[in-house]
């Protein structure tokens, strides 16, 4: 997913793309966002400097590097079944200051999935809440 040490992606350059890109946003999203990547890189990319080698035993010869500190992404995945169907109506061209729920975007989510150990699970979406806002 994030590439090889020889040929890193979704990496560094990534980020410091996307956060010259939200400081194009409009007040107060033009300080807010960009503040919000460089807090929480993996929202958009994998920094090479966050990263460190794999050591084969350790791997099964498939990941070569991991984050060195805690992230959204766990070292103990496994392969599940599933299926996952979503559809996302962005009503707004900005997210506006207000309360969380208050927003006329729309989600249409279907995810359905059976863990390792057969157990069956369905996730039901409730509402779609906007990222906060400052002001």
């Amino acid at each position: 997913m994030f590439g090889t040490p020889e040929n890193p992606r979704r990496g560094t350059d990534l980020l410091q793309s996307r956060i010259e890109q939200a400081k194009g946003f409009p007040e107060p999203l033009d300080e807010a966002i960009p503040q919000l990547l460089q807090d929480l890189p993996p929202l958009v990319a994998a920094p090479e400097e966050a990263r460190e080698p794999i050591e084969d035993e350790e791997s099964d010869g498939i990941a070569q590097e991991r984050f060195t500190e805690p992230t959204l992404y766990s070292d103990n995945a496994e392969v599940t079944n599933g299926s996952f169907e979503i559809t996302y109506e962005d009503h707004q061209p900005y997210d506006q200051p207000g309360p969380p729920g208050e927003t006329t975007d729309t989600v249409a989510l279907d995810v359905s999935f059976t863990d390792p150990a057969g157990n069956e699970y369905e996730l039901e979406h409730d509402h779609v809440v906007k990222p906060p806002i400052p002001g």
